[in-house]
């Protein structure tokens, strides 16, 4: 079993399958994880939206801070259940190994590299988007120890502009 951190959690690739965590919660563990300034950031708005909303009498910020704890309360559980209740190839949580045709990986000059597992069943073909982290944050690594994870795993990895094309 070998397993690889991504932008927003982790993939695991087992005998059988591949496994796909990428959760709210875990994403804003590796954010702060990568850079201690961004984590410091999102904690301290967080919390001056909580004294704006307990010490301004004002409406407007009262309003917007209802509106933040609102959203920080119901957000993270709608992203789950929408997440679950989209059962296709894009979001899928776990992808049977012997359905994976391979793996394309872009990087170099982008921002954000970005694998995507291709899935070919007999009844459904498409990809499996796993982005990664911006290259200042680690994404460079991040996708070299995902390539060689999943050469290990024996399954082939290719840059996206070289992948087989069944038209030609």
């Amino acid at each position: 079993m070998k397993s690889t951190k991504v932008a927003a959690g982790t993939v695991t690739i087992t005998d059988e399958t591949i496994q796909i965590d990428l959760s709210p919660f875990t994403s804003f563990k590796r954010l702060f994880e990568q850079s201690k300034l961004i984590g410091a950031f999102f904690i301290g708005g967080y919390l001056m939206t909580v004294l704006i909303f307990v010490f301004d009498p004002s409406p407007y910020f009262q309003t917007l801070s209802k509106f933040v704890l609102i959203f920080s309360i119901v957000g993270p559980p709608i992203a789950i259940i929408v997440q679950k209740l989209r059962n296709d190839i894009a979001s899928a949580s776990e992808i049977q190994r012997s359905t994976v045709s391979h793996v394309e990986y872009t990087g170099g000059s982008r921002l954000f590299p970005m694998l995507r597992i291709i899935v070919e069943d007999g009844k459904k073909t498409g990809a499996r988007p796993v982005p990664l982290s911006h290259q200042r944050l680690g994404g460079d690594k991040q996708l070299e120890n995902a390539i060689t994870a999943f050469e290990e795993a024996g399954i082939s990895v290719v840059p996206a502009d070289e992948t087989p094309d069944e038209n030609s």
